[in-house]
């Protein structure tokens, strides 16, 4: 849900400032934007690659938009959609999303958060089983 909000704000962004290709730059940016952490970055290359062909000008533009998408979903998206659904600390998760791009490339960090829930789930459950 939060990949369609961003991607739909992100498209949005990139028609008014007038870059090239900026449904298919948005929908990769919220794609990407799965991805915690480093999603937002990588998302935003392609765009502000773009956007640098255009112009230097444009593309201090595409990253100003990126920048304010990600600060909307950070304070005000993401906190309402995807709060305590996980109850994972940040620096877990940023370890997961390491570890999976490391033994999995861009597949290991998709699936490596909700792995690591569902570990900790598990965990979880046996320790009450045994207690």
């Amino acid at each position: 849900m939060t990949a369609l909000i961003v991607s739909t704000m992100e498209v949005i962004g990139l028609f008014i400032i007038k870059v090239k290709y900026p449904i298919i730059l948005g929908i990769v940016g919220g794609i990407a934007n799965i991805i915690p952490y480093f999603g937002p970055i990588i998302g935003a290359v392609p765009a502000v690659a773009v956007a640098l062909i255009q112009s230097p000008v444009k593309a201090l533009w595409t990253i100003i938009v990126f920048t304010i998408v990600q600060q909307i979903d950070n304070a005000f998206i993401s906190p309402k959609i995807i709060e305590g659904r996980l109850g994972l600390h940040p620096v877990t998760t940023i370890l997961a999303v390491l570890a999976g791009g490391e033994f999995l490339g861009i597949t290991g960090m998709l699936v490596a958060v909700p792995i690591v829930a569902i570990l900790k789930v598990i965990a979880k459950r046996l320790v009450e089983a045994i207690v």
